[in-house]
Order: structure tokens, then C-alpha cells, then sequence
């Protein structure tokens, strides 16, 4: 395929002899030569290759099977430009990576958690944990300046940002892509005019993660004056970028998705998808025709492997490897001996940039919000005059973009006058610092009774520089409610705070004799009240507050058994709240705990003085696709007349809670339960709207009883469900048959909250 160029030297007269340029030339070849002759003991320049990386999502894998085969044939790259996935190989191999070290990072890269922005719920402020407590509707809205906004893309890239800062830490202070260990360019596309934007220069993994922002789903990248999304639109096989670098052969590596036919084109989602292989094929095949006879292409034949099969990294790894061993005879055209090819990568491995762990001599902090300085350098454990621990500075800034306030939480190195810089950036929220969340609720016992709620959650973050934010929930339906509270800060790493709060709630309760309802019960309470408190780094909080109010009792419907009932409560309350749990439905993982001890006091305007005390606690284990829960409550109250008084009752009955029983159907002011829970993960979970689906069966046993009933062993009821649950994105989704002692049985249609 070698293409022999044309003389373009245009012809002329032939030298007269004894011109100065014939007598020149006859000088020259006269002289004795003392080295070297240009001649036949010279080398002939080998010719300068360009590796050229296509986008196309998770078929890129490809790439690292074409590169571990350039190696075997020992054909050196000496320049490499990539868009989109290509880029990220591509940057990856040109900051000193290996062929088998990219392949490995393809293998081990968590890609779900990599293409999330929200951290790991145990990375979360234990604040932000609090959020979604019992507002399970995944979809929020933010708020700024009065207007409703949703985000430019559903994914900000903050921790793929971090997983390239950290694969390309050791070349992380070199600004020119020139002085990589092999010269890089990638392309990404400035959304405003669409046109291509190579990158030569700046920030190697901020470069790569613009070339890969694919429009609608990752936030475009700001880099000067350009807004940059994914280079496919414009520029997905970019050889002419390669050629600009002067290069004298192509090796051009094409992964993008083919054509669909007409025949898989039957939805919407086909169609769209459509649009944007159009857009990339147009790109690409252009490029393709430039390729000239000395040039190799490799198109690796990846059959349904998507854009999107991240988990199927080997396979397409194996496909680039198949491809270019296709292509062997037209590679080894440019394969080097073994000496000089050791000596090509010799030089390749020269040490540039600030090196895999640099001493970081200075700390600089970019603080684009209104929250101080401090607030944010608390979080961080790197200290000047230490090594560079790239995952640890990721994990501190998960947990400072865990606040809720940033849309970025990143870092960069640079060296100036031979000290290592590091500079710490955060920008506020370009969402506003208000939040929406939503609650929809539905139990229904089918056949008997069903309860509905809705609910809205506004929070408003950063009132003031320490931190400060307040809540506004709302509920309508079965359970009505409404909740003011403040949370401040009070210091600079946000550890202690003061939270005032005031409330207002309904409940209804079933009372029900031998499987009969008796009658239905409500119980109003109102207070407003005070805590202080501690938060222990964002696993726990410890709570000390006193509160004041009314809890009142009426009959709603059914026999005048109980009477009206009206009590002010006033309380001082001691609580301890811990939170480690992966996922707050369906964890699969971690611990949450609520241990609360209460000492009503007449000083504080109760009515009398007695004490209660609570723990409410569940654990997570997990095995594969099976997970085993673990469920406790326990509660008792020392109350002088425990039959007069509404306060402090505990119920169980209900789905997950005595299965069995109907919801409610026990009540007392002393209770004992425990459940085992034990769920099997049905289907893989893969992309952004799927959707975990589980089978499960529980195991319960438990009692709530007045308070001078005793509640042993033997006064506890037996309890079990079989359900199939689904983590939807409106909250957890249940189909449920329950049963119980004497044959009871109940069937559910449950969503939201069940503990």
C-alpha cells in the first residue's frame, strides 16, 4: 500500500559546466570524508507515525488490544490523537502508560459509579444523607433566583474527572501535550458553533473529559473561551489533526457505531440514536478518504457490542487485538528491530512532569462560593511538604462536593519557579442553592384500607458563609404534616451546630381486637424545640435539645372506648443517630441507628415527669446478588398513668412490620421487634433508567404493648412476607403477600418508606 509521490521539482536548465554550483558539487565529492558519509552507511529516517483513535463510547476498548498489538510488532507510535473514548486511551498512552496498564484500568473501571456525580452515599455530608429521608422520588429540581432549573447534563463528571486525574497524576504538572512521553492531541467540539477544538495544551485530564462529554448527558467543559462537548459531532477520526503534526504515516483505529438498518429502527430512542451515528459517520468517513496508500486502517469488527456494553471492556479488547493482527503484514512495514526499538522506548519512558507522587510545596484554594475558605480546607488531609496522595485528595474532595453546594470540587498541578502547586478548586452551585425534592406514598392492605401521601422537601443552602441552611417540608393525605427547622453551623469545619425547629403532624390509628377494627384513632401533635449538637465526621451525630408542645387524642370513627385525650409534653432529649448505609432503600451495605433517650419534665411544661427510651437500628450485609437486612426496634417509657396519655406510642402491623397483622393493628407504649430480611438482586443493572428489581422473603417477630403489660418472649407475635420490590425512580415499589399466627394473611401494594 506504499504510495510513491510524484517529482514535484519543476524542470529547468541543466547547469553550465563550469558553473559555481557544478564546481561546488565536484569540491565536494573530492573531499576526504572524515565521519559518517551520507551514503550508504547512514540510515534511511524512518518514517514518523501518527496513532489516530476513533470515539464510539465502550467499543474504545478496542484501542488498548490495537496497542498491545503495536507493541508485539515492535511498531513505534510517535504521536497519537484521539476524540471521545479515543481520547481517553489515547491521553492515557500518551502520558507514559502502557498498552496492559490501560487495559487493565478498562477492566477494573467501575464505569456506573464513573459516569455518576453524586458520591458514594457513605462519601455524602451526614447532613446531605438526611435528604432523602423519606422523600424517595429520584428526580429534584433546583431553584435560583425564583426560577425552577434542571442541569445541562444529567452527569457534572466530577468523578471521572478525578479517576483521569489520578491515571495521569505522574504528567499532571506538563502544560504542552508536546512534552508528553508521546505528543497528544484530542478533540473535542464547541457547542455554540459546533466546530472542532484540538487540544495541545493545559490540563491533561480536564482535555480528555471535554473530548468525552456527550451532549445531554455529561455537563460541557469550560476551557477558555470554549464551551466543549463531545468531539464526535465534529471531528471523530481525526487524522487530519495527525497530519498537522507532521506525521508521514497513519495507523487510524475506527470504533465508531455502524448504520443501523431499517429494520432496528422502532422507537424513538433507536431514531435519536440514529441522529448521532450520523453525525460521527459523516466525520469519520471523511477522514477515512484522506488515508493514503502508505496508511493503515484497522476497523475492528466489535458485532453488538454498543456504545454503551461497558461491561463488556474484554470482549471488545479482544476484538481491537483480532483486527490488528488482521493487519499485520501492512503494520510490520514499520516494525523496528529489536535494539532500536528498546531504544524507542527508552526514550518514550523519560521521566517528565512532576513524577507519581510529588511533594506538594505550596497549597492554593480557588473558592468560587459563598462558604469560607476554611469550611473547605478542613477537608482536606494533604499538607504542604508532603507527597501527593492522589486517592486520598479525591476521597477529600468527594467529600467536599458531598455538601451539595459545588458543581466542582477539583484540583490541578503546576510547577513554577521548581515548586509543585497544587490549587484546590470549588464553584458554587450554578443551580441555584435551593432544592426540591418530592414524596409520594402509597400503602394499601388490598382489599381493605389504602393510605396516600405527597409531600414537597424545599431546602435553601448557604444563607450565610458558615453553612447555614433551612427546610420547608410539607405533606398532604394520610399522614398531613408540616416542618420549619434551621441548621447552622457553627464553626468553620462545620462540626457543631444549633438546630431550632417547629412541627405540626397527624397520625391515624387502627385499633383493631381479635383481627376486628374496633375504631380509628387520631393523634395530633404540635411543638417547637431546640438541638445542639456534634456531627461525627459523615458517619454519625450526636443530638442534645429540649422541646415543647401538645399531643392530643380523638376518636375518628367507631365505639367511644377511648376517650378524648389532651396532654402538654415538654422534654429534654438526648439522641445519637448514626448512618452508614450504601443506598437508603435497598442498602446493600452499612448501618443506620437512632438510639434516643427522653426526660419529660414538668419544668418544661409537661405534665409529668418520666422518662422513654428507643432504639431503632438496621444492618446490611451482602453476598454476590444476595443481601441479608437486619431489623430492630425496641422502646419502653416510664410513665406514672401510662393508659392516660397519647404520648410516646409505638405501632407495629403492617408490611415489613408484622406482615401478617393489619398496619397499626398493634399499639402500645412499649414495644419489641426484630425482622430478618434476606432479598435476591434479579436482574443486572446496567445504564441510567434501569431499574434494580428484587425477591425477597422477611421473617418477623415482635409486640407493642400498654406499659404495665410485661413483654417477654412469650407475649411476641410471628410474622413473614414474600414480596418482589422494585428500587424505582418514584421510591422503593413493593407486591407483597404477608402472614401471620392463626392463619392471617394480607396482601400489600406498597411505595415509599417501610421503615
Amino acid at each position: 500500500m506504499m504510495r510513491i509521490k510524484r517529482n514535484t521539482r519543476r524542470p529547468g536548465p541543466s547547469p553550465r559546466r563550469g558553473s559555481p554550483s557544478v564546481l561546488l558539487a565536484l569540491l565536494l565529492v573530492a573531499l576526504p570524508v572524515t565521519g559518517r558519509t551520507a551514503g550508504k552507511d547512514t540510515p534511511p529516517r524512518r518514517p514518523r507515525i501518527g496513532l489516530v483513535l476513533s470515539g464510539g463510547g465502550a467499543r474504545g476498548a478496542a484501542h488498548a488490544g490495537v496497542l498491545e498489538i503495536l507493541e508485539e510488532l515492535r511498531v513505534p507510535v510517535d504521536v497519537v490523537t484521539g476524540t471521545s473514548m479515543g481520547a481517553l486511551v489515547g491521553g492515557l498512552y500518551a502520558s507514559g502508560k502502557s498498552p496492559d496498564e490501560i487495559r487493565q484500568i478498562l477492566y477494573d473501571l467501575d464505569w456506573n459509579a464513573a459516569f455518576k456525580d453524586r458520591p458514594p452515599r457513605n462519601r455524602l455530608s451526614f447532613r446531605r444523607k438526611s435528604d432523602e429521608n423519606g422523600y424517595y422520588v429520584k428526580a429534584t429540581v433546583h431553584v435560583r433566583k425564583g426560577k425552577l432549573l434542571i442541569p445541562k447534563g444529567a452527569v457534572q463528571g466530577q468523578t471521572i474527572t478525578h479517576l483521569l486525574r489520578t491515571f495521569t497524576l505522574p504528567v499532571a504538572c506538563v502544560r504542552s501535550f508536546d512534552e508528553l512521553p508521546t505528543p497528544f492531541r484530542c478533540v473535542a467540539a464547541d457547542i455554540v458553533t459546533g466546530d472542532p477544538v484540538v487540544l495541545s495544551s493545559g490540563d491533561l485530564a480536564l482535555a480528555m473529559r471535554a473530548s468525552m462529554s456527550i451532549p445531554g448527558v455529561f455537563q460541557p467543559v469550560r476551557i477558555g473561551k470554549h464551551l466543549l462537548v463531545d468531539g464526535g459531532i465534529a471531528d471523530n477520526l481525526p487524522v487530519d489533526v495527525a497530519r498537522q503534526m507532521g506525521v508521514d504515516v497513519v495507523i487510524a483505529v475506527d470504533i465508531s457505531t455502524p448504520m443501523a438498518s431499517e429494520d432496528k429502527l422502532k422507537s424513538a430512542l433507536s431514531i435519536l440514536d440514529q441522529v448521532s451515528t450520523l453525525l460521527t459517520r459523516r466525520t469519520t468517513e471523511a477522514q477515512i478518504t484522506t488515508l493514503r496508500r502508505s496508511d493503515v486502517l484497522i476497523v475492528p469488527d466489535l458485532g453488538d457490542i454498543s456504545s454503551a456494553d461497558f461491561d463488556k471492556a474484554r470482549e471488545a479488547v479482544l476484538d481491537g487485538e483480532k483486527a490488528a493482527r488482521d493487519a499485520a503484514a501492512a503494520l510490520r512495514r514499520y516494525s523496528l528491530s529489536p535494539q532500536e526499538y528498546q531504544r524507542w522506548k527508552q526514550r518514550r519512558g523519560r521521566r517528565v512532569g512532576c513524577g507519581p507522587g510529588p511533594v506538594v510545596d505550596e497549597i492554593k484554594l480557588v473558592n468560587d462560593s459563598r462558604l469560607r475558605n476554611r469550611v473547605i480546607a478542613d477537608h482536606l488531609h494533604v499538607k504542604p511538604g508532603q507527597s501527593l496522595d492522589s486517592r486520598q485528595l479525591a476521597v477529600d474532595l468527594q467529600d467536599i462536593y458531598g455538601l451539595g453546594v459545588f458543581d466542582l470540587a477539583d484540583y490541578d498541578l503546576n510547577q513554577k519557579n521548581g515548586k509543585t502547586i497544587l490549587t484546590v478548586r470549588t464553584r458554587e452551585s450554578s443551580l441555584g442553592t435551593g432544592m426540591v425534592r418530592f414524596a409520594l406514598g402509597l400503602e394499601s392492605d388490598i382489599g381493605r384500607q389504602a393510605k396516600f401521601n405527597l409531600g414537597v422537601r424545599y431546602t435553601r443552602f448557604l444563607i450565610n458563609r458558615l453553612g447555614g441552611e433551612y427546610r420547608l417540608d410539607l405533606n398532604v393525605g394520610s399522614h398531613p404534616k408540616i416542618r420549619a427547622e434551621l441548621y447552622q453551623p457553627l464553626d468553620g469545619g462545620m462540626n457543631w451546630f444549633v438546630s431550632p425547629y417547629v412541627f405540626a403532624e397527624q397520625n391515624n390509628y387502627n385499633v383493631v381486637a381479635d383481627g376486628r377494627e374496633l375504631f380509628t384513632y387520631r393523634i395530633k401533635d404540635a411543638a417547637i424545640g431546640v438541638d445542639m449538637g456534634r456531627v461525627l465526621g459523615n458517619w454519625a451525630e450526636l443530638r442534645l435539645g429540649a422541646f415543647a408542645g401538645t399531643s392530643r387524642g380523638d376518636l375518628l370513627v367507631g365505639l367511644p372506648i377511648l376517650p378524648h385525650a389532651k396532654a402538654d409534653v415538654g422534654a429534654a432529649r438526648f439522641q445519637l443517630n448514626v448512618d452508614t448505609a450504601d443506598r437508603l432503600v435497598f442498602p446493600r451495605k452499612g448501618f443506620q441507628v437512632r438510639a434516643e433517650l427522653l426526660q419529660s419534665l414538668t419544668a418544661l411544661g409537661g405534665e409529668e415527669n418520666y422518662m422513654a427510651e428507643s432504639l431503632r437500628a438496621r444492618g446490611a450485609f451482602t453476598f454476590g446478588r444476595l443481601t441479608v437486612e437486619a431489623t430492630t426496634i425496641l422502646g419502653d417509657t416510664d410513665m406514672d398513668h401510662p393508659n392516660s396519655n397519647p404520648v410516646s406510642l409505638y405501632s407495629l402491623g403492617g408490611f415489613l412490620r408484622l406482615s401478617g397483622y393489619f398496619p397499626d393493628e398493634l399499639i402500645g407504649g412499649r414495644v419489641a421487634f426484630g425482622s430478618l430480611n434476606i432479598r435476591r438482586r434479579m436482574n443486572d443493572v446496567s445504564g441510567f433508567l434501569s431499574m434494580p428489581v428484587y425477591l425477597g422473603v422477611s421473617l418477623e417477630t415482635g409486640n407493642a404493648v400498654v406499659l404495665d403489660t410485661p413483654l417477654g418472649w412469650e407475649a411476641l407475635h410471628t410474622a413473614g412476607s414474600l414480596y418482589l420490590g422494585v428500587d424505582s425512580v418514584l421510591g422503593p415499589l413493593y407486591l407483597a403477600v404477608g402472614w401471620g399466627e392463626g392463619g392471617r394473611n394480607q396482601y400489600y401494594f406498597f411505595l415509599g418508606q417501610t421503615f
